[in-house]
């Protein structure tokens, strides 16, 4: 091995593989440099040619695909190029061309194709720009830059998801409790709309102990979109309240008993919209209050089976 060939030199130090790069030849680098608009160009034509999507994007969008796809080829040459290869980033190295609002509307599914297109094009061009001798070691650069560019998009949409799902979580619990203080206004319902809230048949408040060390929202949630329903849930200190829409003549209460903790679940009654369903709510919060009063209670209890206690409590609406 030389110094004069773009190779790795494989050495085993306590069972683990080191990676000693040779830096290309002054050439190779020339002659990929000059090649660049000839395989940008080639691999905008092949996302046009084979994904189904983008023949529904604007222009501007499809210039902005040009633009994301030529970095992205001009930053895999420079990353061979350089003598420290370091992981890509793919804020930077996929979307750093083109505007950031461009690149929060690109889904996973897309990013991945545009960066598969573009390796493959590159991949496939790579003996008629380099000739046979020096393609091979440039194909093993580019696959291994694909791995990396992959684990870095993978890595920039998780952590995404992970913040738009901490978003919806804080919005949802100041939808519940501005709902639950009378203040179900046209922005508290748009803000429920974004939450994937529709009102259809009844809506009913449910109150209960949040369950220990699991994701009670998310529980809920799946427990709703398992039975057709809608919910809207927050943990409020030591009680879990949900808003749940599209209920029939009759609660599966087995099913949501189970997702909220020790003690009783208090089910106020059904209002027909979110701006009446504080009265349910007011009900529920009434009950769980005092259900420690009825001993032998359900696990899930009607609001109104629960009216003796609620007197005995001081409940004016109950009296």
């Amino acid at each position: 091995m030389t110094g004069e060939t773009d190779e790795h030199t494989w050495a085993h130090v306590a069972g683990l593989a080191i990676v000693t790069r040779v830096s290309p030849r002054p050439d190779v680098e020339r002659r990929l440099r000059a090649a660049l608009g000839r395989l940008s160009t080639a691999a905008v034509q092949r996302l046009e040619d084979e994904m189904p999507w983008y023949a529904d994007l604007t222009a501007q969008e499809r210039a902005w695909i040009a633009m994301v796809v030529q970095g992205g080829v001009r930053n895999f040459v420079d990353w061979y190029s350089s003598d420290e290869q370091r992981a890509p980033k793919a804020a930077h190295d996929v979307f750093g061309a083109a505007p950031r609002a461009f690149a929060g509307t690109m889904s996973l599914a897309r990013t991945v194709a545009m960066v598969r297109v573009a390796i493959q094009v590159v991949e496939e061009n790579l003996i008629d720009i380099l000739g046979s001798e020096d393609a091979p070691a440039v194909v093993t650069s580019v696959t291994r830059y694909g791995r990396e560019l992959g684990f870095a998009i993978a890595e920039v949409y998780a952590r995404a998801a992970e913040q738009r799902g901490a978003w919806d979580a804080r919005l949802e619990a100041l939808v519940v409790d501005s709902v639950l203080r009378g203040e179900a206004d046209d922005t508290v319902l748009s803000r429920a709309s974004a939450l994937g809230w529709a009102e259809h048949g009844h809506i009913v408040a449910l109150v209960g102990s949040p369950p220990e060390g699991d994701d009670a929202v998310g529980k809920i949630h799946q427990i709703a979109m398992d039975s057709g329903l809608r919910a809207l849930s927050a943990v409020q200190g030591e009680r879990l309240v949900v808003l749940l829409g599209g209920v029939g003549d009759t609660l599966p209460s087995d099913t949501f008993g189970a997702a909220f903790g020790q003690g009783p679940v208090v089910v106020g009654p059904a209002v027909d919209s979110l701006e009446e369903v504080r009265h349910s709510a007011a009900a529920a919060l009434a009950g769980y209050a005092c259900a420690v009063g009825w001993p032998r209670a359900p696990k899930v209890v009607a609001a109104d089976d629960l009216l003796p206690e609620r007197v005995l409590a001081g409940d004016q609406t109950a009296v």
